[in-house]
This record gives C-alpha cells, sequence and structure tokens, in this order.
C-alpha cells in the first residue's frame, strides 16, 4: 500500500488522478455508529500527510448526509475533546517533529490544525489504514494524458458457443481473448480493458452480482497465445467493476502476452475495448498461436473407460487416441474437462499407436506431470520425429466420469483419431479358468478354427475372493499360439513380445489369423506359461487365470480343456 500511496499521492497534487472510495454492505447499527452509509460511493477531494498518518479528505455526496466518527476515536481527538489541549498529548509531539522539515518535498501539518478545519456537512477526514478497513472499494482515474502513445483494440467475446460448451476449466486460457504487445524501448505501459454496457439493467447494483467479474493477466517473454494461467508475470485482482487496469514496467525488447479473464460472466455476446498506454512506441495486436496447426477430438471418462491412473490395473481402459506424424514437427497436448473437480492427465507415448496397457518410464515421450483439476499441458521442447504414437487421458482415480476436449497443436497437419476399445466389434469369448498343478509350468488348449478367423488372447490372474493381495505378485506369465509341438514347432503370436509379464493389467496378444487347414498335419495350441513353480507347499492354492479370446465372428473356432503340455 505505501508504493500505491506514493503514487497517488504525487499525482493527486499534480491533478493526474480522480479518487473516489465505496462501502460495503454494513447494519444499520454500524452504519449509525460509525457514521457511514452502506453500500455507497464517496468521492476523495484531498490527501494530505501528516507526520505519521495519510490522511484522505473524504465527502459523503449526499445533502444530509452523517461524517465519519470515527476521529473521536484514538489517536483522532476532537479537538475539543478532554485532552486535546493537554502537553504530552500526541499532537504536541506531532507539531515538534513537523518543525524540523526532515523530510524534502511533503508538507507536515499538526493533526489538531488538520481536524480543526471548517469541513461542509459529511466531510471528514480519514487515515488510510481507517479507509482499508471501512471501505470495500477504490477507484482511482487516471489522467490518459500522462502517457505519450495510446492504442486502443475494439473486440467481442462471445460467451455463448465457446469451445467446450461450457466455461472454460479454472486456470485455462485456450478460449480467452489473447494480445501480443512489443514495446521496443520498454518501460512503464499501462493496460485498461472496459467493459461495455449494452443498457441501463446492466448498470445497476442489482444485477452487478450477476454480472461477474474480470481480470488482467501478463506473461513476458511471448507475445504468442498462452494455454493456462500458470507461469504469469503480473496479473491483477477479479473485479465486477466495468474496468480494470494493470500497470507493468517491462524490460526493452521483451514481447508480452495480454490475456483477458473472467469469472461467472454472463453467457452472452460482449463487447470490450483495450486500451495500451506507453511513453514509447509499441505494437499490439490478437495474439498468434504457438503452433500453425490443431486437431481437436471430444471425449468422456464413463464407467467402463475411467481406468484410473497408471497405477491402476484398469489403467488400459482409458480414453487413447492414436496420433499420426508424417514429418517432424512440435507438439503440445491440452487436455481440459467440463467437470473440474477431476483431476486429470494426459501422456503421450511410444506404443506404434496401439493401445497402451502397462507402461514404463521409457515408453512416455511427455506428460503432463502431477494430475491436476480441470486442466493439464503437456508440451515437448524437443521435435517429435515421424511415427505413430498413442495419447492417454486418464482421471486419477478409476471410475470417475466426465467430458472432455483433448486439443492436440503442431508445426504440421497430423492425423488424430480415436482408439477402439479392447475387443470393439469383436465377439469376445471367456473360456474356463486355468489353473497350474503342482510342479508344473506350462498348460495348453487345443485350438480348432472352423474358417479362417482373426484372434487375440487376454490372461490375468484371479483375484481369490476376500484377498486384499495385489495380483501382481504371483509369477509371471506368457501367453502364446502355437502350431505343433517339440523343436520345430511355430510359435504364431506371442504376449509382450515373447517374454513374460507380471503386469497387473494381464497379458495379451496381438491378433493373428487362423485358418482350418493349419491342423491338417500339427496340432494347434493355446500355451500358458509361468516363469516359476509359484506358491508350493501343503495347504496352499495356486492361483487360478483368467482367459479371454477376441474373435472377429462367432462360432468360428473351439477351445478343449486345460491340460499339462510339455514341448
Amino acid at each position: 500500500m505505501s508504493k500505491l500511496w506514493k503514487r497517488m499521492f504525487k499525482a493527486f497534487g499534480y491533478g493526474d488522478v480522480l479518487l473516489t472510495i465505496g462501502t460495503g454492505k454494513m447494519t444499520s447499527k454500524a452504519e449509525k455508529e460509525l457514521g457511514l452509509a452502506g453500500e455507497h460511493d464517496y468521492a476523495v477531494l484531498d490527501l494530505k500527510e501528516v507526520v505519521g498518518k495519510r490522511l484522505l479528505l473524504i465527502k459523503n455526496p449526499w445533502l444530509k448526509a452523517t461524517a465519519w466518527r470515527g476521529y473521536n476515536l484514538p489517536p483522532f481527538r476532537h479537538a475539543d475533546s478532554d485532552d486535546a489541549n493537554n502537553g504530552d498529548s500526541e499532537d504536541e509531539d506531532w507539531k515538534s517533529v513537523a518543525s524540523t522539515n526532515a523530510v524534502d518535498e511533503v508538507s507536515y501539518v499538526s493533526i489538531d490544525s488538520v481536524l480543526k478545519q471548517d469541513l461542509s456537512p459529511g466531510t471528514f477526514w480519514m487515515d488510510i489504514n481507517d479507509v482499508l478497513q471501512n471501505y470495500e472499494s477504490m477507484y482511482l482515474n487516471w489522467n490518459p494524458g500522462l502517457f505519450r502513445f495510446r492504442q486502443d483494440i475494439h473486440f467481442q467475446w462471445d460467451l455463448v458457443t465457446k469451445p467446450l460448451g461450457h466455461r472454460s476449466p479454472q486456470g485455462s486460457f485456450n478460449s480467452n481473448l489473447q494480445f501480443g504487445m512489443f514495446c521496443e524501448l520498454g518501460g512503464e505501459v499501462w493496460i485498461l480493458v472496459s467493459r461495455h454496457f449494452k443498457d441501463k439493467l446492466s448498470q445497476t447494483a442489482a444485477s452487478r452480482t450477476r454480472d461477474g467479474f474480470i481480470s488482467l493477466y501478463s506473461f513476458s517473454g511471448t507475445n504468442k497465445r498462452v494455454y493456462l494461467s500458470r507461469g504469469v508475470s503480473e496479473k491483477g485482482p477479479y473485479v465486477d467493476s466495468p474496468q480494470t487496469l494493470l500497470p507493468l514496467s517491462i524490460p526493452a525488447r521483451t514481447p508480452q502476452t495480454i490475456v483477458l479473464s473472467e469469472q461467472d460472466l454472463p453467457k452472452v455476446l460482449h463487447t470490450f475495448t483495450l486500451s495500451v498506454f506507453s511513453n514509447s512506441p509499441l505494437s499490439l495486436a490478437p495474439a498468434q498461436p504457438k503452433y500453425a496447426c490443431r486437431e481437436t477430438i471430444r471425449s468422456s471418462w464413463t464407467d467402463n473407460s475411467s481406468g484410473g491412473s497408471a497405477s491402476s490395473p484398469s489403467y488400459g481402459q482409458n480414453p487413447q487416441f492414436c496420433i499420426k506424424v508424417t514429418r517432424e514437427t512440435s507438439i503440445a497436448l491440452l487436455l481440459e474437462t467440463s467437470t473440474e473437480e477431476l483431476n486429470v492427465h494426459v501422456k503421450l507415448l511410444h506404443s506404434g499407436g496401439k493401445r497402451v496397457f502397462t507402461l514404463t518410464a521409457r515408453d512416455i515421450i511427455v506428460d503432463s506431470k502431477e494430475y491436476r483439476r480441470g486442466c493439464v499441458l503437456a508440451e515437448l521442447s524437443a521435435k517429435l520425429d515421424p511415427g505413430s504414437y498413442t495419447i492417454v487421458c486418464s482421471t486419477f482415480t478409476a471410475g470417475e466420469t466426465g467430458d472432455f476436449t483433448l486439443t492436440v497443436d503442431t508445426d504440421l497437419a497430423v492425423a488424430l483419431k480415436a482408439i477402439p476399445k479392447e475387443g470393439a466389434g469383436r465377439i469376445r469369448t471367456i473360456l474356463s479358468d486355468a489353473s497350474f498343478p503342482s510342479g508344473i509350468r506350462t498348460i495348453a488348449a487345443p485350438l480348432v478354427p472352423r474358417r479362417l478367423l482373426r484372434i487375440n488372447v487376454r490372461a490375468n490372474y484371479v483375484q481369490p475372493r476376500g484377498s486384499t493381495a495385489p495380483v501382481h505378485t504371483n509369477s509371471p506369465l506368457r501367453v502364446t499360439i502355437e502350431l505343433g509341438r517339440g523343436p520345430n514347432r511355430q510359435i504364431l503370436i506371442a504376449s509382450a513380445g515373447g517374454t513374460f509379464s507380471d503386469a497387473i493389467s494381464g497379458i495379451r496378444t496381438d491378433e493373428v489369423d487362423l485358418r482350418p487347414d493349419m491342423i491338417a498335419r500339427q496340432d494347434l495350441w493355446l500355451v500358458l506359461e509361468r516363469l516359476s513353480l509359484g506358491l508350493e507347499g501343503p495347504g496352499t492354492v495356486e492361483p487360478k487365470v483368467s482367459v479371454e479370446t477376441f474373435v472377429d465372428a462367432p462360432d468360428v473356432i473351439d477351445v478343449g480343456v486345460w491340460r499339462e503340455w510339455e514341448r
């Protein structure tokens, strides 16, 4: 407040600022005791610096107005009070200090002489600290002639047709109006935004509470559009008044992005004027996107597609998207949700554009780091090589539902599409649970294809009823489809590239074609293996394994019973 007071005091002396202040809601008792009117505006007629005090001369414009009664309380004693002429009073101390003239350009006067001035009804002096305590707002109207240069931009903001069909999540500036500014010499720059009123009703105090709030944000070092409010250099308060000012002191040749932010503005077409004041030439224009190309896709987390974080067994159920890049490009991923209480996250992965079920650190190209409410950003600092990749959008907890929008910005055009859910459009068959006899590592079931088909297999340990132990504590598994036995057998497809895996989301194969003629000379087997013997000893129970097949048509393959199997 000290810095603002010095600026106000100096400018007021030159006639370069007009001040008004306003009270908030007050009880009748408080109004009577203080001599102030609730929800009322007051004019400021003068500013004075008295030794140790900063005083404002305030005027209530009502004809029969009361004056503030706080000057009857210490340290403001009325001239007629009992101790007004006491030799030990603070007035005597102030007079002696004032006689020293210790501070240049400030004329100190006795507090007693200030309070003894003949004032018109409704006019009174008040210390700045009492102003801050008893008034809710202060309006400063500056002289635009303080600056040599001025630029204005008139614009509209349509809050009816926002990209998400709702208000942007808190912290997201993706759909906000933004302006790029560049000042070669730098220095002091003031930015003023004015909201236009369309009718008298919108100007009434009754409607002010539902007219929302506006603020200005400034980002230094760029004049391109920004995605999030994080990283802001300077920002103003959210105000429900029609204007708000953001003063800046910017270095030379340092671009700025200015963002207009809102809270609870009505969903209508709004019009504004952005005015920029400076003492050196500057350029101001709508901010341009950081990237040339944009792809947007809308989706949702449902009961069946909300898999939770990467530590969840159901992570692979989350909405996933394939992005195909034909040439080297920069990339940024913005995830926004209309359900702002959701903590969300987005990852870009090495996966060939296929659905991802498990992750390792080396799979991650870039992600949005920690889960955050409403919106997150993942931006790659390096270039992304040509290829196909997978984007995973997740909530922190499995089962949370809500809509979201994924925005992908790149230097060059890319192809973006949703990856179908596992088994989408295919016939799912749950086989009999498999179990390993004691001392056996491998079991198998015979396969008999009836016609040409495409098949893939998924397997996972069954969580024992009443058990809280995670299933991935069991021995790692591998599932294969093999033609023949012995050293000449042929492995047609294998899970995890042929390695054993203890993935908490289970193991699965890619799709493979099977034909009836394959079994003319050799048998076809679905083989399930474990890396170690697992649980052994009296009273122990070997865990069961759930196995599912996915095929492209009904009644195209027969699967036999599980049996011990040796190669």
